[in-house]
């Protein structure tokens, strides 16, 4: 698995477990900035971890 491979993989298990997490915060009627938080955090610990792999 190439390194572009292996992004959109984890990118696509990623969006899988934002979909869950989101349908979880929604069914406490979590106001959505709160969701919107979350999904930055990930994205940034995400692009964080991939610059140390490509490092």
């Amino acid at each position: 698995m190439n390194y572009q491979e292996s992004f959109f993989h984890h990118m696509d298990v990623h969006s899988t477990l934002v979909h869950q997490y989101c349908n979880f915060l929604l069914s406490y009627e979590m106001p959505l900035w709160v969701i919107r938080v979350y999904i930055l955090t990930k994205e940034l610990s995400i692009a964080m971890s991939l610059k140390v792999i490509s490092l």
